[in-house]
């Protein structure tokens, strides 16, 4: 995040979209998830919403909550109501306050009202309406609220007298042609980053970030924005990397939740009678979205090679069969400046395991252009159940360690 001391204003809307990549795997899972009827969709739509009103408050350190109390409440199964009592007797208002601020963002989305700064004021004065504290629901911070890390330096939000302009500004980005147009996951990441940056509120921005963010999400495929408790780590990371100017992560993160909750939906709902046709598609959305988890990865890591004095370094998409419609496999190049080193190119694909009766489903590939005796190719191996329906936290950690491993052997290959 920012060190200095002044407030670094949140990004034009062409700036963000301009880091946002395909939405293959997205996409794949809205179209299953639309074909739903109407009252399936609505009341999957529900209970989602109580997944996010519950973990929303959670993030926020309102009340402690884990996998087995949100899904209780967002059940409503047995004894949810004697649950929420024992964890203090705010728990319910805050809950029900979040309710009435994700029907309201349902209600925004369903209407195709225009985002105006009054209706932020009000999803404010929604969401905090249990607040206890002294606060000014629905009311423009009067104080500077830029919190202090553990090593002594600032984040820097926009001052009191800078908010009002911002927010007139942010409205504004939201009003363009080109924001109008885009995908609901570069518009959710937008406005909630954008949000975030900005801080107006003296207490609440969080909540309020997300709940804009599903306003988007509601709208097309139909579901909110839900991020658990215990994903808020990978959270604040892709966060602090958009305040580093880098978007994508971000983008991504909110993408990945989308998914996740599409992929509960699918599970839930029901899909095709065939069991054969179902496992297949379940296979290609996989597959597409684990390309897209590590070549995020990749790009975000090989990052620190782009400016490198020896070798120019690049990284594209790439599609691996000739029928494939997505982007689902990549490759990066090392190539010298000088005479000095070797290029290398190092191609990556994602493919099902042949052998998967009791392994791993996925394979990430890693071959190279040219003959090495070093590095050795590395595969990743990765089990369906990692995937689906949400993303494990295992799993982010072994792409990071893999990603480093990968770079690592291109650059030991480039010094020969």
């Amino acid at each position: 995040m920012n060190d200095s001391a002044a407030y670094v204003p949140f990004p034009t809307f062409a700036e963000w979209s301009n880091q946002a990549n395909g939405h293959g795997a997205f996409e794949r899972l809205a179209a299953e998830f639309r074909c739903f009827g109407a009252e399936q969709r609505a009341r999957y739509s529900r209970e989602s919403t109580r997944f996010a009103a519950v973990d929303t408050n959670a993030i926020e350190g309102v009340f402690r909550s884990d996998r087995g109390f949100t899904y209780s409440v967002a059940k409503q199964a047995h004894g949810w109501e004697s649950a929420m009592e024992e964890r203090g007797v705010h728990v319910r208002p805050s809950f029900e306050a979040a309710m009435d601020g994700y029907n309201l963002a349902l209600d925004v989305a369903t209407g195709r009202w225009p985002l105006t700064e009054a209706l932020i004021r009000r999803l404010h004065e929604t969401i905090m309406a249990s607040q206890k504290q002294p606060l000014q629901r629905g009311v423009y911070k009067s104080q500077q609220n830029s919190p202090v890390r553990p090593d002594g330096s600032q984040h820097v939000y926009a001052s009191p007298e800078e908010t009002p302009s911002e927010m007139q500004r942010l409205v504004e980005q939201c009003r363009l042609d080109e924001f109008v147009a885009a995908h609901p996951v570069v518009q959710a990441s937008y406005v909630h980053y954008a949000f975030v940056c900005v801080h107006p509120f003296a207490d609440g921005n969080g909540r309020v970030a997300r709940a804009l963010a599903s306003v988007f999400l509601y709208r097309d495929p139909g579901i909110p924005l839900v991020i658990f408790d215990d994903q808020k780590h990978h959270y604040y990371d892709a966060l602090e990397s958009a305040d580093a100017g880098v978007f994508r992560p971000f983008i991504d993160f909110i993408e990945q939740r989308a998914i996740d909750t599409m992929n509960v939906a699918m599970l839930e709902l029901g899909g095709t009678d065939d069991v054969d046709s179902a496992l297949a598609d379940l296979g290609d959305a996989s597959a597409l979205r684990l390309a897209d988890m590590v070549f995020t990865e990749l790009e975000r890591q090989f990052g620190a090679l782009q400016h490198h004095p020896l070798f120019d370094a690049t990284i594209a998409r790439t599609c691996t069969t000739p029928t494939c419609t997505d982007a689902d496999g990549f490759s990066f190049s090392l190539t010298p400046t000088s005479s000095s080193g070797s290029q290398v190119t190092a191609n990556f694909s994602v493919f099902a395991n042949p052998q998967a009766t009791d392994r791993p489903e996925y394979i990430v590939a890693c071959t190279y252009a040219q003959p090495f005796g070093r590095p050795v190719p590395r595969n990743l191996e990765v089990f369906r159940r990692e995937l689906t329906p949400g993303i494990s936290l295992s799993l982010t950690t072994r792409i990071r360690a893999w990603s480093a491993a990968v770079l690592a052997d291109a650059v030991r290959a480039f010094k020969g």
